[in-house]
């Protein structure tokens, strides 16, 4: 499948190839992973904090985390298509922690490995989150420019403010689960 990523009116897109009508699929589950397929779609960035008995739920059916968002789930980090540009700056912070904080690569699949869902463990969830808290609270003003310059200048130069602010959230997000010993789901939505 061709994957190609751009920004269409401040919105992230995903360009994927044409499946044939035959294809399609009779459950909901398979219905989005084609719609996904045939048309641009706005690509969301979600964490969310994993207690033992949501990851047991999300193990026998991973296609639950699609249906979670900010009002069913207190905690969770909703980084809509900003996602993308804010693990770019995190790129230039150092360490593997760090740079595995939003999507999760590091992490282990649920479901299908083309649907995006990650889990970090507990004690990688500390690990990050100890990584992004000695970070200085500047480090998105620190990285910005030589992140916009590695993104052929995809990034707003006046923007520095709202990727400053996604980062706190970030980090907070981080620091709360590794308080209550939980690990991480990553996703895209």
């Amino acid at each position: 499948m061709l994957l190609v990523a751009a920004r269409l009116d401040g919105e992230l897109l995903v360009l994927c190839t044409l499946v044939h009508p035959e294809s399609l699929a009779r459950s909901r589950v398979d219905l989005r992973r084609t719609l996904r397929k045939t048309r641009a779609v706005p690509i969301r960035y979600r964490l969310c904090p994993l207690s033992p008995k949501r990851l047991a739920l999300l193990e026998e059916d991973p296609e639950i985390a699609f249906e979670l968002d900010e009002e069913s789930v207190p905690g969770l980090l909703d980084l809509g298509t900003d996602g993308f540009e804010l693990a770019g700056i995190l790129l230039f912070a150092g360490k593997d922690a760090i740079r595995d904080a939003v999507f999760a690569q590091s992490g282990r699949n649920l479901g299908e490995e083309s649907d995006g869902i990650r889990v970090h463990t507990p004690k990688r969830v500390k690990e990050i989150a100890k990584a992004l808290t000695v970070l200085p609270d500047d480090t998105v003003a620190r990285h910005y420019e030589s992140a916009r310059r590695a993104m052929a200048g995809k990034l707003d130069p006046s923007a520095v403010s709202k990727y400053s602010d996604l980062f706190e959230q970030l980090r907070e997000l981080y620091v709360a689960a590794a308080t209550e010993d939980q690990g991480m789901l990553t996703y895209m939505a």
